[in-house]
Order: structure tokens, then sequence, then C-alpha cells
């Protein structure tokens, strides 16, 4: 189905997570404000930082347009069975239209999600190549593995097979449990290295850019110049675009307590339908602005997972010519098998 690209007179970029790897801050905070794009990636409501009017007064497709929020459903959150690949062509023609001298960005870190969408990574993966063609760019961003496992967890403090409704646990069981998953682990996902050549010899090394948030925090010009340069957009407009306030920065310690007390109730209960809405949502909002969760994972499985990853890294760290192990990154030394 390659021609689908014909419809872009510019390569188009996809953005691709990984999740909680600074992808709602490019998306909220870069992408849907860079001059010169047509940003059709998904964009999260966040009242702290800007309401639902003003980004709908922007003009953002995810929230104006459900023939956006379609497309990714389709190929993001459907099995092998469910899954309508005509339906998902017909979806992306339709929301293509207008591009013309832009560069389309498509975002969804629902790709590299393993916990709140379809499982199989490198099916998704297929799925964009039969979609797009090989003439497409693709960003991963990534983050230090231990960090990115603890902020999955804080996210969703509950059983990882069924993060929508199943029981709160504490990261321990959180992080045994994924060890024990047999396909589809996030644990696994998380060596990059497998994902950035998955990637590669689908679209080719020039078409595929990892940046590490590690980059974005720590230098941000270097991130924007990287960035720029394989998006062939203003780079100092992105150097400006990524001072801005970051989006998503964690859920709260009381909040959390509140989501785990719901959850481990014998039954489920609805604040909603005995709290006058006013206040209930007065107690959230108060709930969520609160120190955010500190989450520690214990010595031994912070040696288990900086052996798990270490080779990955140093793999990594050659493919892309970033040195991860400056960034904090476990990284095997060259006398490692």
């Amino acid at each position: 189905m390659e021609e689908t690209n014909k419809k872009y007179n510019k390569t188009p970029l996809f953005h691709i997570g990984f999740p909680k790897a600074g992808s709602t801050m490019l998306q909220n905070q870069v992408f849907s404000r860079l001059s010169g794009t047509c940003f059709l990636g998904r964009h999260m409501i966040d009242e702290r930082l800007e309401s639902r009017a003003q980004i709908i007064n922007r003009g953002v497709p995810y929230l104006v347009n459900k023939s956006v929020r379609k497309f990714y459903r389709e190929f993001i959150n459907k099995d092998g069975f469910n899954y309508d690949e005509e339906k998902a062509f017909t979806l992306l023609k339709e929301i293509s239209e207008g591009v013309g001298e832009e560069i389309a960005i498509f975002s969804h870190e629902g790709v590299l999600n393993t916990l709140l969408a379809y499982p199989d990574a490198a099916i998704k993966a297929e799925r964009i190549f039969r979609l797009f063609g090989k003439d497409l760019r693709i960003l991963i961003n990534i983050r230090e593995q231990k960090h990115l496992i603890v902020s999955l967890y804080r996210h969703s403090p509950f059983d990882p097979y069924d993060v929508k409704s199943g029981k709160a646990m504490s990261i321990v069981d959180w992080i045994n449990k994924e060890k024990r998953r047999k396909y589809s682990s996030v644990l696994d996902l998380l060596n990059y290295e497998r994902t950035a050549s998955l990637y590669t010899r689908l679209f080719g090394s020039e078409n595929v850019l990892v940046l590490p948030l590690e980059l974005m925090i720590s230098n941000p010009q270097l991130y924007a110049e990287k960035l720029g340069e394989f998006m062939g957009t203003n780079v100092d407009e992105l150097t400006t675009l990524l001072a801005r306030k970051p989006a998503n920065i964690g859920k709260s310690v009381g909040y959390n307590r509140l989501r785990q007390f719901r959850r481990n109730l014998p039954t489920s209960v609805r604040f909603r339908s005995f709290i006058p809405e006013f206040l209930y949502n007065t107690v959230i909002n108060i709930l969520k602005k609160g120190k955010k969760e500190q989450i520690e994972i214990p010595s031994d499985l912070v040696c288990y997972f900086d052996e798990k990853y270490a080779e990955s890294n140093k793999r990594l760290s050659r493919l892309t010519g970033i040195d991860l192990k400056d960034l904090g990154y476990a990284v095997s030394s060259d006398s490692s098998k």
C-alpha cells in the first residue's frame, strides 16, 4: 500500500514512543505547535497546562477529527483476527488529505505499549510498513530502563496483566509478574536495540532516529539539532518549544493511593454517585497536583535490570552514535561477552 506516500510532498514522520519517555511532551508541546508541519498524532488533555477548549481552538486533529482517533485504534489496539487493514488504509488516506507542503507527523506511543494496546510491537511495526511503505521517517524516544519501568508502574500500579481493572500491587510484585510473562513482556521490549534494528530493517538506517529522554533534559540544543536535521525543520524553533513546561509529570502520591484503594475494594464503587460532582472534581484536582510519588526498585532488581540491558544498550550506543553510558544507562564494557 505504498501509494499512500504519494499524497505527501515531504517525507512524513511517525513518532512511535516509547511511553513514559517524553512522548507526551513531544506531542503536546512540540509537534502540535511546530510550524511547517501537520500534526496528525495523539494529543493528551492536561488542564494543568492547557484547557480542552484551547487545544480545540488550535485545531488539533486528534481531538476534532474522529477519523484520526479511529485510525490509531484500528492498527494499535486490534489483534490479527480483528484488525482490518483496508479500513486502516482508508482512514489513513482520509486524514492525510490536505497535508500539502507541510510535513505530516504521526505520533502514538501505543505502538510501543504492551500494557494498554495490542501487545505485539513487531506486528504493529509490520502494519506501519504495509500502510505507509518504506518512505517514512521513524522517531523512537527512549529512557533509561529502570526509570521507565518505575514510571510505567507509577502510572498504572495494578496487575500488569489487567491494568484497566486489575488489583493494585507493589512494584516488586508488578515486576515479578512481568518477568513471568511468556509473550510480549514490557521488560523484553525495553531491549531498545532490537526495536531500533527492526525499524532499521524495514525503513533503512537513514530513516530511523533514536533519541533518549535524558538528552532532551541534559542538552536540549543537541536534541533539537538531531531532531531538526532528521525532520528537516527549524532547529531554533524546536529548541524554543522544547523549553516549554513538561507535560505528563507523573501521578501524585495522594492520587495513586486513592486509585489503589478503589481497585482493592471488594466491589466497584462510583464515588460520583453519592458525592457532588464539583466536590469530587475539586478533591481529585487537589490530589493530582500533589507531590509525585517516589518509587524505588530494590537493589537485587537493579542488578538484574542492569545485567539484562547492558549488552543491548552497548549495541544501541554503537548504532546511534550516542554514548548512553554518559546518560546513565547500564552499558557493558568492550571486554564483556
